[in-house]
C-alpha cells in the first residue's frame, strides 16, 4: 500500500500550464489562480508555507493542518476551479494533467524547501531578488520573515519555519 497524502505532512508541489503557456505572465490570470490556492488551501486545512507562480507553472510548500488533509484534495479543488473559470475567459486550457509532489521528510530542511521556491524567479533572470517578483509569498509568513529566516537559517541552522 502507497503513502495515503492525508495529514500533517508537508509537500512540495509543482503544476505546470497547459503546453507550458505562460499564462501566469498575465497579472489578472496569476492573481486569480492564488485566490484559488489560498481559498482551497483554507477549506482543505492546509498552510501555504510559500507559493510562486513562474510564467508556465507554479510551486508550493503546503503543509496539512489536521489529520484530514488531503494534498489530492488540496490540488484538485484549486486546478478544477481555476481551470473553469480561465476556459471561461480565455476560452483555453490552464493546466497539463496531473503534477508534481514530494513529501518532505520530518529530517529535511522545510527552510531549504522554501528558499528554493522563492528564489525561483531569480535563477530564472525575472528578478535580482526574491522579494522583487509579485506573485511569490505565503499565507503564512510575510516576505521579510521567510527572507530573514532564510539568511539565519543558513548561518546557524534555526529558523521560524520548522515542524
Amino acid at each position: 500500500m502507497g503513502f495515503a497524502y492525508r495529514g500533517l505532512f508537508a509537500y512540495l508541489v509543482t503544476c505546470c500550464t497547459y503546453a507550458r503557456r505562460q499564462h501566469f505572465a498575465r497579472a489578472a490570470t496569476a492573481r486569480d489562480v492564488l485566490s484559488q490556492i489560498l481559498q482551497a488551501a483554507r477549506a482543505r486545512h492546509f498552510a501555504v508555507l510559500a507559493y510562486c507562480l513562474m510564467p508556465d507553472h507554479l510551486h508550493l510548500v503546503v503543509e496539512g493542518t489536521r489529520a484530514d488533509a488531503s494534498l489530492p484534495g488540496l490540488v484538485s479543488s484549486f486546478k478544477q476551479r481555476s481551470g473553469f473559470k480561465h476556459a471561461r475567459t480565455a476560452d483555453t486550457r490552464l493546466w497539463q494533467v496531473g503534477y508534481h509532489d514530494r513529501v518532505l521528510r520530518r529530517d529535511e530542511s522545510l527552510l531549504q524547501t522554501i528558499a528554493y521556491v522563492l528564489n525561483n524567479p531569480v535563477r530564472a533572470g525575472i528578478v535580482q531578488r526574491p522579494e522583487d517578483y509579485p506573485w511569490s509569498g505565503s499565507d503564512r509568513y510575510t516576505m521579510d520573515e521567510l527572507l530573514t529566516d532564510i539568511a539565519r537559517g543558513r548561518r546557524n541552522g534555526t529558523a521560524r519555519c520548522r515542524r
